[in-house]
């Protein structure tokens, strides 16, 4: 498990990096942003946190609203990322979120 909660920590750096780099509506670096998701999905499986699962879930929904253009506000998207990344943090120090 501890190579999942790594592999999760390192790609959640890379998604908080690539928001704070991102310019306008860059829908390659939104991508893989999704992407990056969708592996932590996918490491998370390994540590089940409803909390953190859920987080993630709704950011995946909200992203793919902004590639689609159903909204164009991606305040949500960073508020929701800051969410995450505390939620992950105490999945990683096996505390409650």
């Amino acid at each position: 498990m501890s190579e999942q909660i790594d592999s999760t920590k390192e790609k959640l750096e890379t998604i908080a990096l690539e928001v704070v780099s991102m310019e306008g509506e860059d829908i390659p670096t939104m991508g893989n942003i999704f992407n990056l998701l969708c592996e932590i999905e996918t490491d998370a499986d390994s540590f089940s946190a409803a909390p953190f699962s859920n987080l993630l879930e709704g950011l995946k929904i909200y992203l793919e609203k902004v590639v689609l253009r159903e909204t164009d506000d991606f305040a949500p998207f960073e508020e929701g990322l800051a969410h995450l990344q505390s939620a992950f943090r105490c999945v990683e120090n096996q505390s409650d979120y």
